[in-house]
């Protein structure tokens, strides 16, 4: 009935599949604090324009994200579920373009098991609940692949409107993550190496690709700045792959739990050996659609593995739009495995349902600032007291739950002036090392370790109080936070 019923496939299975969608990861959108970058995304986009785009320049991120979140903000306000909401939104986008992409380049069984495994997976559910660009990345990568394909099947009447919409998706895609470049490269990759299509093309890749690039010029200083400080002697934040267990992990992370994971690893390689084969008996030809499916998945994923040994980029953020492409690629090989008609179905039902029971839509992200304040609150006995939290950058995420009101005034000259002005009136100080911190004559001192060993290892905060004051109480919140009362000794 899937197979023929054309008003179900094109309408109603999509609708039922973004409500989905929306049902499944909207009821604990706001379930989580506002933690980690977030609230940095959404202290910056309550700036005017030109300090906002200045700001972000010197950052890892174009600014896309936060200029929309800057007139999302003016309209609805800066709860936890408004500034989520859009994230929410992008998500449910994505889902009908990974269907529309299954849907007119493959069938409708590959375009529904893709859904599904977005929709189920904890890694976009993850994506989807947090106010930061990855959604809006994921939709936009899912977007532009779509046009794509669109040109190069050259079925569609309004092809004016496809180039058109092709180049616009692009081009917000690159001012919404300099990753965006990775997936305009994968395009090329496949038009380079199809003669059909690069000729049949050719006049609209280049000139499109001039627009593209036309269109990038404010931006390219910044690009080429943050590209040569990422590759520099300064390198990235974050470390060098410690071998193939990272990709296994990330694969975790794509499919929700190890079991399925392995799985995964297991039926990739019988897609290839059954690939081989039958390639070798001349029974088989892949298409381009599925050569694209492949190379957006394997190219990047393990490509950034190994580029990650020399500039460090290997991060799962950094993967969503490959997580895009892995959707429908685990759908793909699925569906491929067998043909007979009475058992196609089995292991794609069997991925299918792991995904389900696996997934969690109430997913911690062991960030709860909001219990953190509540304690630091409940902890300090008078105006005098205390309370010290390092690293310094954790202001934004103290602030949000400290103070709304002082969340929400903003300085565009300096932007920790104003907060931490406002929260050292209420003696809530953040640092970086001990010797920014004063406690002299306090009977008190509340210390707030938010992973300071990471940013700030041997800031010597912690063995100082040791020496000065009594340790009266240690609270520990999601492993990620510890809280140290110290007072003084009589």
């Amino acid at each position: 009935m899937l197979e023929t019923n054309n008003y179900l496939k094109k309408y109603l299975l999509p609708l039922f599949l973004i409500l989905a969608n929306f049902i499944f990861k909207g009821i604990y959108l706001d379930g989580n604090s506002l933690g980690g970058d977030e609230p940095f995304s959404v202290y910056v986009s309550q700036l005017n324009i030109s300090p906002l785009v200045s700001y972000l320049s010197t950052g890892n991120n174009p600014p896309l994200f936060e200029l929309f979140l800057h007139y999302w903000i003016k309209c609805f306000g800066i709860s936890e579920f408004s500034v989520r909401f859009p994230s929410l939104i992008f998500s449910c986008l994505t889902v009908f373009f990974i269907y529309r992409i299954g849907l007119r380049n493959f069938n409708i069984r590959i375009a529904f098991y893709a859904s599904l495994f977005f929709i189920f997976s904890n890694y976009q559910i993850t994506y989807a609940h947090e106010a930061r660009v990855y959604s809006l990345m994921g939709m936009l990568t899912a977007m532009s692949m779509y046009y794509f394909l669109e040109l190069v099947n050259g079925k569609r009447k309004e092809i004016r409107f496809v180039k058109t919409a092709f180049l616009l998706v692009n081009i917000l895609l690159i001012y919404a993550h300099y990753f965006g470049f990775f997936v305009l490269f994968i395009q090329f990759i496949c038009i380079l190496f199809n003669k059909q299509i690069r000729k049949a093309h050719s006049r609209f890749w280049i000139s499109g690709s001039l627009l593209i690039l036309l269109a990038y010029l404010p931006n390219i200083k910044v690009l080429l700045e943050r590209v040569t400080t990422s590759a520099g002697i300064g390198g990235t934040w974050l470390t060098p792959p410690t071998g193939f267990v990272d990709l296994y992990n990330m694969l975790w992370k794509f499919t929700n739990a190890p079991v399925v994971a392995a799985l995964t690893i297991i039926l990739m390689v019988s897609a290839f050996i059954k690939f081989i084969l039958l390639k070798r008996k001349n029974q088989l030809s892949a298409s381009f659609q599925s050569k694209l499916i492949v190379t957006w998945f394997l190219l990047p994923f393990i490509g950034m593995f190994l580029i990650s040994y020399q500039t460090p980029l290997f991060l799962d953020r950094y993967l969503m739009f490959v997580s895009i492409g892995f959707c429908l690629f685990l759908a793909l090989i699925a569906d491929f495995m067998i043909r007979k008609t009475n058992w196609k179905y089995i292991i794609p039902a069997l991925f299918c349902l792991l995904f389900i029971i696996t997934s969690k839509p109430n997913l911690s992200t062991k960030r709860n600032v909001r219990e953190v304040v509540r304690v630091l609150k409940e902890l300090k006995q008078d105006k005098e007291s205390l309370t010290l939290f390092c690293p310094h950058h954790f202001s934004f995420n103290i602030a949000y739950y400290y103070d709304r009101t002082l969340f929400t005034t903003i300085d565009e000259t300096d932007i920790y002036k104003l907060i931490d002005s406002k929260m050292g009136q209420e003696s809530v100080i953040g640092i970086n090392n001990i010797t920014e911190a004063d406690f002299k004559g306090k009977k008190q001192v509340i210390y707030l370790d938010a992973a300071a060993s990471f940013s700030f290892p041997g800031n010597g905060i912690l063995d100082s109080l040791n020496q000065h004051y009594r340790l009266q109480k240690e609270v520990t919140i999601d492993d990620f936070f510890v809280i140290y009362d110290f007072k003084k000794a009589n």
